[in-house]
């Protein structure tokens, strides 16, 4: 007997706003083998950054000797219904916009957003600079190296 297919509403709605928002060019993704999630692969930086999403929220990793400096994307969503439809009970109250359908929440809640730091804050940049002081690490996207950087890795597009 063939074993179901498992439903994956996150990775098919993540997959269908990506073929649309055109950052082929700066990253790749592949949805996750045992769970509704996807893997983020950025094109540059050399591996330094990593990405992950899933129905809860998108985490962009900066990744210095296999290890995590800094979260420099990191949305969350708890996901509520009612009967205006879906939203997430992190926002205000006042700021709580209601969705008829989950994809629609996901889209103006993460996939938005993650999109906006992409174009506003990843595309501009043309290094990632690491720092440490006293054990505290952290990561930070800039369009030259400073003086007080750890280390730097180049994100020539």
């Amino acid at each position: 007997m063939a074993q179901a297919q498992q439903q994956r509403p996150f990775t098919e709605a993540f997959a269908s706003w990506f073929a649309a928002a055109g950052l082929h060019d700066i990253m790749a993704v592949e949805p996750c083998i045992d769970r509704d999630a996807v893997e983020i692969t950025f094109l540059i930086g050399g591996g330094a950054l990593r990405g992950y999403a899933h129905s809860v929220g998108i985490s962009i990793a900066a990744i210095k000797d296999h290890e995590c400096w800094d979260f420099l994307f990191d949305e969350d969503l708890v996901v509520e219904r009612d009967a205006g439809g879906w939203f997430c009970s992190l926002c205000h109250v006042d700021e709580q916009s209601r969705f008829l359908i989950i994809d629609a929440l996901w889209k103006a809640h993460l996939f938005d957003r993650f999109q906006t730091w992409v174009e506003e804050k990843l595309r501009p940049a043309m290094v990632l600079e690491f720092h440490r002081i006293d054990g505290a690490t952290w990561a930070h996207l800039a369009n030259e190296p400073s003086d007080t950087s750890t280390a730097t890795v180049s994100l020539d597009k």
